[in-house]
């Protein structure tokens, strides 16, 4: 892929990523993080083990891989109840590359990125 169109993607991909755990989170009411356990992973990344303690008392597992890129520690994959949030989109993503091509892989992400924003607005509104 030329470097304009790896650009749109990056952007777009963002997006999505921000728009998605964003909407999730809007939904909770009086829950919160408990940090379970650090510990080194390969290449010197990090999983934090986390618990989302919900309003009722029942928990979430969440685990978070960072990765150290440039004196900054960005997450790379969550994993929740043991899924892995990154297999699932490169699972999906690589369907709708061989299938369509890498242009049809940016509109799908666009097209979630719009849904996910359509959704919040209804929500907000109701």
């Amino acid at each position: 892929m030329d470097e304009e169109t790896r650009k749109a993607f990056v952007d777009e991909f963002g997006r999505f990523i921000i728009s998605g755990y964003a909407a999730k989170f809007r939904r909770y009411h009086n829950e919160y993080f408990e940090p379970v356990e650090e510990k080194t992973h390969r290449r010197g990344q990090h999983i934090i083990r986390t618990k989302l303690i919900l309003n009722n008392g029942e928990s979430i597992d969440f685990n978070y891989i960072l990765s150290n890129k440039n004196d900054a520690w960005r997450i790379i994959n969550v994993a929740v109840k043991g899924i892995s949030d990154l297999a699932l989109k490169r699972a999906e993503f690589t369907r709708i590359i061989e299938k369509n091509g890498f242009e049809a892989l940016i509109k799908a992400v666009s097209d979630k990125v719009a849904e996910i924003r359509e959704r919040q607005e209804r929500e907000e509104a109701s």
